[in-house]
């Protein structure tokens, strides 16, 4: 049979027809394919029904999946049988699990579905990462600046980072050991969010050739080895001889580090995404991690400051889990940094989610004392199981040593058999503009800003406050529990509204003891519960001073004390709940308390020599104002409320 000829055109002979056409009719070259021509507005175009389609698929599939699921939710599973009924297999569309929300890649696009089946487009050309760390570090321009730093994209990447740091190489499949990189003066930078077990985050997943680096006794493929046996190996404090520290520049660019994965019974000092630090700066990173442990420091984020001019962390946050199993008196589980050997660190803008369980000292941000702490907070559930005197909880610091606590707070339940509080468990120097609402629970010593006092420094409380439920089985207050008999503590413009509940239960401190303590300028609202209750103080010595406040709370138990039970008391008042008023406290009405802003912001003098106190009568704090917003029923608040 004679073939027939082909008189039809091509495409390619249309289209320069067209384009000829548009040519004579006055159209540039420019306009057909500059970057907002014709050509590529077409493009663009049909890329974006491309899009379209593919998204109403994608949302198609997972709400047939939530259909399938148990309780209307989505799986791994039931997503990607629903996927490849939606596009078959040509395009090999591929779910994967990442955090909270799922991906789904379809050819070079990538889409984000989160858990009630909404879809975006996350990137419009996917690639997989490059390993690029290692040869990074032979470029003499790169690391020496934030606009010049060494880039981790990759889980190989944050791998190699951490092994360069502690001197680890991998030869053959067997771990070597040389000097390792403190990278002091560098600059490292997060370049994107990495999930430990996304494959997605890996430049391949499936490798082998870092060997048996989790330490179980077998070679599995590198997603395998990270999240199973021992997992990550922390940056610094491990190797050969533990002594791996990192003293440079890190930040996270606000990017997400997730199911990061250690679990190691050995004995360890140091266990963290970071095990040790030098002058380092660790910024802007947020890390989901599962940690359990035999360690003397334990944290989230940082196990070790080394000695010297201490580090700066800032704008980071935790999540997950940690569980300190070392039965040590020096071990400490926190959040962002378990110990700081210099107690000259810097923690700004930092926040705990994660449960966090420990042997003797545990916090929220910071299991010992650090120079500094300011704008941190803590939503987790904290324990510790250790009866010791010295072990403390906080819901910031652990024991706050002669740290600068200041604008932090507290929403997590806090609990434990000793020295409990919403802020620290063991004291700090000085606690400003600090609150607490969450629910504080021992068989000991709670307070809602400090459980007790575990050191010899002097204390400051000011402008705090606790709403929360105080509970303990011996001295419980609403700001402060206990004090010892090293170091004064004093109060000043600080509240509570919360419900306290002790054997000795206080509004403000629950015992008090060192001369040259004070309480001034503070008052109480809330609910006391105990054998004996106290408005304000409880305390053990005639010459601590009560000064400028005030009680409404009330009083329950077999003794009761309207303001205190011992010390020098002047401008004190109280609504009498028939408890003992001793000295100069005044009872008045409800109505006439209400009234009282002007006379309880009398300023006052303390002779140095005699310890008297002299009110004046026309002198004023600047403290105290009306409540004419009723934020506190009508009673009076300080000017800062």
């Amino acid at each position: 049979m004679k073939k027939q000829k082909n008189t039809g055109i091509t495409l390619i002979a249309l289209v320069v027809t067209v384009v000829v056409l548009l040519i004579l009719a006055g159209i540039s070259a420019s306009m057909l394919s500059g970057n907002n021509g014709i050509i590529n507005k077409a493009g663009s175009a049909k890329e974006q029904t491309e899009i379209a389609k593919e998204k109403e698929a994608i949302g198609t599939a997972a709400l047939q999946a939530a259909n399938k699921g148990k309780f209307g939710d989505i799986t791994q599973e039931n997503l990607q049988q629903q996927i490849n009924n939606e596009f078959g297999e040509e395009k090999n569309a591929k779910v994967y699990e990442e955090d909270e929300n799922f991906l789904v890649l379809v050819e070079n696009r990538l889409y984000k579905v989160d858990k009630d089946g909404n879809v975006e487009l996350s990137e419009s050309n996917f690639e997989f990462p490059k390993k690029e760390f290692l040869a990074q570090l032979s470029n003499n321009e790169l690391g020496v600046s934030e606009d010049k730093p060494y880039e981790i994209k990759c889980i190989e990447d944050l791998l190699d980072f951490s092994l360069t740091v502690n001197g680890i190489v991998i030869e053959n499949n067997e771990i070597k050991y040389i000097t390792g990189k403190n990278f002091s003066g560098k600059y490292v930078s997060l370049v994107k969010n990495l999930d430990f077990k996304l494959p997605l985050s890996y430049e391949n997943a499936e490798r082998i050739d870092y060997g048996d680096i989790n330490q179980d006794g077998k070679v599995e493929k590198l997603l395998t080895e990270l999240t199973t046996g021992k997992g990550w190996i922390p940056i610094g404090g491990y190797g050969q001889n533990n002594n791996g520290i990192f003293s440079g520049n890190f930040n996270g660019n606000g990017h997400k580090i997730s199911n990061l994965y250690i679990y190691n019974e050995d004995i360890n000092e140091s266990v963290a995404f970071i095990g040790r630090i030098g002058p380092a700066v660790v910024e802007n990173i947020n890390i989901k991690a599962n940690i359990y442990c035999n360690s003397t420091h334990a944290a989230g984020l940082v196990g070790i400051a080394q000695w010297g001019p201490g580090g700066t962390i800032k704008k980071c946050v935790f999540d997950g889990t940690i569980e300190n199993i070392r039965e040590d008196v020096r071990s400490e589980a926190a959040g962002i940094i378990a110990f700081n050997n210099s107690g000259l660190s810097n923690i700004e803008k930092c926040g705990n989610k994660a449960n966090i369980k420990g042997k003797y000292k545990v916090g929220g941000i910071t299991g010992s004392d650090v120079k500094s702490i300011s704008e941190c907070y803590n939503e987790g559930y904290l324990y510790s199981e250790s009866t010791d005197g010295y072990s403390s909880i906080g819901g910031i610091a652990a024991s706050g040593g002669n740290s600068n606590i200041t604008d932090c707070y507290n929403t997590g339940k806090v609990e434990g058999p000793r020295n409990v509080g919403g802020i620290t468990g063991g004291g700090a120097g000085n606690v400003e503009r600090c609150n607490n609402s969450g629910y504080i629970i021992s068989k000991s010593s709670a307070g809602g800003i400090n459980g007790g006092k575990t050191n010899g420094w002097n204390m400051k409380f000011s402008k705090c406050y606790n709403t929360g439920k105080i509970e303990g089985t011996g001295i419980t207050g609403g700001i402060c529990g206990y004090n010892w008999v090293i170091g004064t503590t004093v109060f000043e413009e600080c509240y509570n509204i919360g419900e306290i509940n002790g054997n000795n239960a206080a509004g403000i401190t629950g015992f008090l003891q060192v001369e040259g303590s004070k309480v001034c300028n503070c008052y109480n609202f809330g609910k006391i519960k105990g054998k004996t209750s106290s408005g304000i103080v409880w305390n053990n010595s005639d010459k601590i001073k009560i000064i400028s406040c005030y009680n409404a709370g009330e009083l329950e138990g077999t003794t009761k004390y309207e303001i205190t039970n011992k010390g020098i008391i002047e401008n004190c008042y109280y609504i009498s709940n028939q408890g003992t008023a001793i000295g100069n406290s005044l009872e008045v009405t409800s109505e006439q308390l209400k009234t009282l802003a002007p006379t309880l912001d009398k300023a006052y003098t303390i002779d140095e020599e005699t310890g008297a106190v002299t009110i004046s009568e026309t002198e004023i704090q600047n403290v105290w104002k009306e409540d004419t917003e009723n934020k506190n029923e009508g009673y009076p608040i300080f000017k800062w409320q």
